[in-house]
């Protein structure tokens, strides 16, 4: 517009200038003849002009319609970034989508292993109470069996003193059964006769023991019993 302004500028200054000098008639001149062959140089300036201002507009529409081709060559070019920026952000997007899906299943892979790491101290915990208790149930069963074999080793060892003891102390020598029957059958009363043998073993026998240099202890044998000899 510039350019267009200076040349209008151009062409009504040099067309004032012209105006102001003195014009030539481009008729023929009269004296020279009919037809005259030189022409003014005003003409021709300005016929100049106007070619030139006419091959500047054209240029400038040339320029204009280049800028507007690169301009829209450009714009073409961003629209296409533009599109690949948002495939791209959209694919990101999608990504960080997943991203969240994967994050959160992971998370909830933690919450539920803590959950059972939480359960397991719980249960390791139960379990040393449990442990502890048995421990000092034991420990009593223990002790109590301790006890109990410590008592019956010390009654033993009474009930072995109480035996040994009484080997020591001196014994009556055994009564035969041939004398037992002769002592019975002494003191039978005349005429009465045993119903039994219980009522003949009933009868009472008097303590009565002889001294232990008349008395010979008499061992039975399957064979035959032997008597007493005095």
């Amino acid at each position: 517009m510039g350019s267009r302004k200076k040349l209008r500028n151009s062409v009504f200054s040099s067309s004032d200038e012209d105006d102001a000098a003195p014009r030539s008639s481009p008729l023929p001149n009269r004296a020279g003849g009919l037809f005259h062959d030189t022409v003014p140089d005003q003409v021709l300036n300005r016929r100049s002009l106007f070619d030139t201002s006419h091959e500047d507009e054209k240029d400038l529409e040339m320029k204009i319609k280049q800028r507007q081709m690169q301009k829209k060559a450009h714009w073409d070019t961003l629209q296409a970034k533009l599109h690949d920026a948002m495939l791209t952000a959209d694919m990101h997007k999608s990504d960080a989508e997943v991203l969240s899906v994967q994050l959160a299943a992971a998370l909830a892979k933690v919450e539920k292993r803590n959950r059972q790491l939480q359960n397991a101290k719980s249960l390791v915990h139960s379990l040393q109470g449990d442990l502890a208790h048995l421990q000092s149930q034991f420990d009593e069963v223990s002790l109590g069996r301790r006890r109990d074999q410590e008592v019956g080793e010390r009654n033993g060892f009474v009930q072995e003193i109480e035996t040994l003891k009484a080997a020591a102390t001196p014994k009556a020598p055994p009564i035969s059964p041939t004398t037992l029957l002769g002592k019975v059958w002494s003191r039978k009363t005349p005429g009465k006769e045993f119903s039994s043998a219980n009522e003949f073993l009933s009868v009472p026998v008097p303590p009565m023991q002889r001294p232990a240099m008349f008395t010979v202890p008499v061992i039975p044998t399957d064979d035959e019993e032997s008597s007493d000899s005095i």
